[in-house]
């Protein structure tokens, strides 16, 4: 491998080349001066977030002006680095006739002006195009670090990730677009290499307790959520030379903010031997340049071996494109780097991103980067089976998959609902019994099914129970149900009382999620219909929620009216429309099927979808 890098240094910038193993050699150091104007780091972010949730009028083509404009700005930092001298030249040419494929580039620095530049940018004008595709990895890297103790070797069998996702303000958090489901979709293929965990409840005081349960196992933590900086912060000063800090927020258990520093978070990474962090917080660089870098650079200071980060809000696509690719490499024994380098390509080659008017390409192939202190692997070796990603991807191209007896998604599969998913979780922190209330047609039994299959997929519950009420089912059709799954012909032979006990006792003793869907028939819907069960029976259930009270089983209940008979205190949970990228997304399906192209509908169809609710069954028939 050979390495370009990039040193700043005060006011100067200094070019080295170093290839294969021998001494590095250094051109001339130059004055730096910053090569872009504020208009062009907020047109940037406007380009990467906010094009295309409205794609009409001027905007198609003030985006391509932008787009026009990565080229000139990448040249402007190409002349600024590469042709600052004539040995910058002499070591660009050695590098590119070697192979860029084989070159590292490394931008070290102690400045958030410096670190926070687009340098995914750099654009060669000789050779037409931009480094960073090109390039086997591109890192950016501070001047010194705190020492640590050697990691020690991690589980070689499979990447581990802690996922933590925090939406800890409410209403004001529905807009964000979380990556957790599209991260598990992007790992389908690859999930016997891959143990995924969500952290429940996700506060820093969990984060604390589960990492120190299982020192040594965690390959990688990954945060969703907010990140931020505090510039008046004290008692806190490293490298970057401020008394600020950068900060991350975790949920408290009743869901409020729990704001926690960098410091923090780098020390349990440390004594816990995680050595990478993955950071898509939702502050963009429109909010200042301190912010975005500082969480990154302090975490990789204080002793983590690399962090990813998203300099900008990811689109979806982009998130699975970049995340599957990223640990699909990171599972077969590739460095943090070159997997990155591997993520943004799978990026670049795949620029479509949805919009109101239809798949539009999008350059955000720059938004991944990667801060680390050296180049680092966490498996130390690779099964001996399994030589590449692309072997991985096709070795598990018919295994079977995992057959449940949970309902099947709709015509147009399970979509959105990622906030409703985090109050649902929340709700279960406060309450094991949990009632799903919404008209019909607005998606709750699809929204119960999608939050099973989150629950599975995290490791959130050992089992799924799903019942449905709708043509009269009683207790004994859920204790029936839920026995013969756990016990077979076996369960048959009990009698019902040992049958209802044996099922009591392992819903009280086992993490499992029950899900009671359509109740309302069963005490007469709409008002004034006869009830489809005997006060008895109807007594029966109430009874058995009270029994399962204390234990460690969740029930969730749908209903198009709250059930105050059931009296055991439940938690409501109201469901409405869907938000407005999920309504866009629907109405996207809804379109292609019926052969509409959304190219050519005019901006008030944004206007529909806004009087429409959101609402599914509204949509699919307008």
């Amino acid at each position: 491998m050979n390495w370009l890098r990039i040193n700043h240094e005060g006011d100067e910038i200094q070019l080295s080349w170093q290839r294969g193993q021998n001494n590095p050699r250094s051109a001339p150091p130059v004055v730096f001066t910053h090569p872009f104007n504020q208009q062009a780091l907020v047109d940037l972010r406007w380009y990467l977030e906010d094009y295309l949730d409205f794609p009409y009028g001027l905007e198609p083509e003030k985006a391509n002006k932008i787009e026009d404009k990565f080229q000139q700005w990448g040249e402007e930092l190409f002349e600024l680095v590469f042709r600052s001298s004539e040995k910058a030249r002499e070591f660009f040419q050695a590098a590119t006739y070697a192979g860029l494929d084989k070159c590292q580039l490394v931008i070290t620095s102690d400045s958030p002006e410096v670190l926070n530049l687009p340098w995914e940018l750099l654009y060669s004008p000789s050779d037409r195009q931009f480094l960073a595709p090109s390039l086997a990895g591109m890192s950016r890297s501070l001047s010194d670090y705190a020492v640590r103790a050697e990691m020690g070797e991690l589980p070689q069998d499979k990447l581990n990730i802690l996922l933590v996702i925090a939406r800890p303000y409410g209403e004001r958090d529905v807009g964000l677009r979380t990556i957790a489901r599209p991260l598990l979709q992007a790992l389908t293929n690859i999930r016997h290499k891959v143990n995924l965990k969500v952290l429940r409840p996700p506060s820093f005081e969990e984060f604390q307790q589960e990492l120190n349960r299982n020192k040594g196992f965690y390959h990688i933590v990954h945060f969703d959520g907010h990140g931020d900086f505090d510039p008046d912060s004290s008692g806190f000063r490293h490298t970057l030379g401020t008394a600020g800090q950068g900060l991350l927020v975790f949920e408290q258990n009743d869901g409020s903010p729990d704001i926690v520093t960098a410091a923090q978070i780098a020390q349990n990474l440390a004594d816990c031997r995680v050595p990478i962090f993955v950071l898509n917080a939702c502050k963009s660089a429109e909010e200042g340049e301190e912010k975005f870098s500082s969480v990154a650079s302090r975490l990789v200071s204080l002793g983590a071996k690399g962090v990813v980060a998203m300099a900008y809000s990811v689109y979806v696509e982009a998130a699975k494109h970049f995340i599957g690719r990223l640990y699909g490499e990171l599972a077969v024994g590739a460095t943090l780097d070159s997997a990155v380098a591997a993520g943004r390509k799978d990026v670049l080659n795949k620029p479509l991103r949805p919009s109101p008017r239809g798949d539009k390409p999008l350059q955000d192939w720059l938004v991944p980067v990667l801060y680390q202190q050296e180049s680092y692997a966490p498996f130390s070796q690779v099964d001996n089976q399994t030589s590449s990603f692309e072997e991985l991807m096709m070795g598990v191209g018919n295994q079977e998959q995992a057959v449940d007896e949970l309902p099947e998604a709709g015509t147009y599969g399970f979509i959105g609902r990622d906030y409703e998913i985090l109050r649902l979780e929340r709700a279960f922190r406060q309450n094991q019994v949990v009632l799903l209330k919404g008209m019909g047609g607005v998606g709750k039994t699809e929204l119960a099914v999608g939050f099973a299959r989150w629950l599975q997929e995290t490791q959130g519950r050992e089992e799924i129970f799903f019942t449905s009420f709708e043509t009269g089912n009683g207790l004994s059709n859920v204790i029936n149900s839920i026995g013969r799954r756990l016990g077979g012909e076996k369960f048959s032979m009990l009698l019902p009382d040992q049958q209802y006990q044996v099922v009591l006792k392992y819903l009280q003793t086992h993490p499992c999620l029950l899900i009671w869907d359509n109740l309302e028939p069963v005490a007469g819907f709409p008002e004034g219909n006869a009830p489809l069960l005997s006060q008895e029976e109807r007594d029966k259930l109430k009874q058995f929620l009270k029994q399962l009270r204390g234990g460690q089983s969740w029930v969730l209940i749908t209903s198009r009216r709250e059930e105050i008979w059931l009296d055991c205190g439940y938690q409501l949970v109201s469901l409405s429309g869907l938000s407005r990228n999920d309504a866009e997304e629907l109405a996207a399906k809804i379109l292609q099927t019926a052969g509409v192209d959304r190219e050519n509908l005019p901006p008030e169809y944004l206007e529909l979808l806004q009087l429409l609710g959101g609402h599914p069954l509204a949509l699919r028939v307008v």
